[in-house]
């Protein structure tokens, strides 16, 4: 993968110092994955997982809240568990 493929921006000044080119290439994966659920469907953070077969659910939700709010990742058609959208950074209220 060449680094002037556009990975999404990760928020924070210093970010990308944070995450390690392994974490990085992980969150690229979670968010290609992301970009082909079509719309009007949704998947779990455990499917998402699943399929890629080297992450938690956890990670997953991770990666999407990391994810630049600049970036076109459909974040919303990932449910949890109990089938709501978790928002990101709120409490969920």
């Amino acid at each position: 993968m060449s680094s002037a493929e556009s990975w999404p921006k990760l928020q924070g000044a210093d970010s990308a110092r944070r995450e390690s080119p392994k974490q990085q290439r992980l969150f690229a994966e979670i968010y290609r994955v992301v970009a082909r659920i079509p719309r009007g469907r949704v998947a779990t953070y455990g499917q998402i997982a699943t399929y890629l077969e080297r992450c938690t659910p956890r990670q997953v939700g991770y990666a999407l809240a990391r994810a630049d709010d600049t970036v076109d990742i459909p974040w919303h058609r990932v449910i949890n568990h109990r089938g709501e959208v978790s928002l990101s950074g709120t409490s969920g209220e």
